[in-house]
C-alpha cells in the first residue's frame, strides 16, 4: 500500500510501505510512482474528471504529508495504490474501501490468460495488458486469476472509507 491511509487515526498518515528504510527501495518506489503518474494516472484522472465531475470535485484531497513526499501524491483523486504481482486469486470484498467510490485497477506487464471474476454476477472477463477498469470493490466480490503465462502487475487505486467520509464531511462544511 503506497500513499496515505486513515484507518483508525484522526488524521491521514503515510503508509509504512511508502517509507522503506533502504534508500534504494525508496528510489525505486519513487521512480515507479512518478512514471506511473506521468504515463497512466494523468489519463485516468482526465477521464474521471470528464465523466464524474462532482465526484472529482469532492475527492480533491489536500494531504499535508504529500508535500514532503510528492511521489506519493496520486493526483488527488486517490490516496493509495496497491501494487501486486499476479493478482488476488482469492474471492474477496475490499472492506476498507468507500461504499460510494470506485476502485480502479490497471493491468501492466506482459502476460496472457488472466481474468477478473465476479462470482455474485456469474461473470468473468479477460484481462489484457493496459486494461483499466473501475469497480465497486466494497460491494462486489471479486478475484483476479493469475495469468497463464508472463507477469501481470496490478495497480489498484482507491481512497479508504474513513478518509473519504471525513473529506466529504469537510467539503459539506465549506462555504
Amino acid at each position: 500500500h503506497l500513499g496515505a491511509w486513515q484507518h483508525y487515526n484522526n488524521v491521514p498518515y503515510i503508509t509504512k510501505d511508502s517509507q522503506p528504510t533502504s534508500p534504494d527501495v525508496q528510489a525505486a518506489i519513487d521512480a515507479f510512482l512518478l512514471f506511473f503518474k506521468d504515463r497512466i494516472l494523468s489519463k485516468l484522472e482526465n477521464v474521471i474528471v470528464r465523466q464524474c465531475p462532482e465526484l472529482a470535485k469532492l475527492m480533491r484531497l489536500n494531504i499535508q504529508q504529500f508535500r514532503e513526499h510528492s511521489a506519493l501524491d496520486l493526483g488527488s483523486l486517490f490516496t493509495c495504490a496497491v501494487v501486486s504481482i499476479g493478482g488476488s486469486d482469492c474471492t474477496h470484498v475490499d472492506w476498507m474501501d468507500d461504499y460510494d467510490l470506485l476502485a480502479w485497477v490497471i493491468s501492466l506487464g506482459k502476460f496472457l490468460g488472466s481474468t477478473i471474476c465476479f462470482p455474485q454476477l456469474g461473470q468473468k472477463y479477460c484481462v489484457r495488458p493496459g486494461d483499466v477498469f473501475g469497480l465497486a470493490s466494497r460491494h462486489l466480490a471479486h478475484r483476479a486469476e493469475l495469468p497463464e503465462s508472463g507477469r501481470r502487475i496490478a495497480v489498484t487505486l482507491f481512497t479508504g472509507r474513513t478518509l473519504a467520509k471525513r473529506t466529504l464531511i469537510w467539503a459539506a462544511s465549506q462555504p
